[in-house]
């Protein structure tokens, strides 16, 4: 049974936070020019970083899952604390993605 969420606006807002934030660097780590030479670095030792380096969703769940271990927002109160925070991490992932859509469709249009 889903609760009461304390704050929600408070809460919503942190989410769109660091759903901006999440995009923003995941796009830059995984798409910008500035940091190809790491994503080079980190593929030529691992084929598994190496992909998640070139990915801005994949590398987005990572992000997402930090941002949201240290801010903890609650979108929904299901009563248990693990299974609300997961959902903060897919609400995370997905206006993350969005918004690096739209971030993605804006360099290309300039470029």
């Amino acid at each position: 049974m889903l609760g009461v969420i304390d704050n929600l606006p408070q809460q919503l807002t942190t989410i769109m936070a660091l759903s901006l934030a999440v995009a923003v660097i995941s796009m830059t780590m995984t798409k910008a020019k500035v940091s190809k030479p790491l994503r080079e670095r980190i593929k030529a030792r691992s084929a598994w970083f190496g992909e998640l380096f070139s990915c801005p969703y994949c590398f987005s769940h990572w992000v997402s899952i930090a941002f949201v271990a240290i801010a903890r927002p609650v979108v929904v109160a299901s009563g248990f604390y693990i299974f609300d925070l997961f959902i903060s991490v897919l609400v995370v992932v997905a206006l993350a993605s969005l918004i690096a859509g739209l971030i993605f469709i804006s360099i290309s249009a300039m470029g």
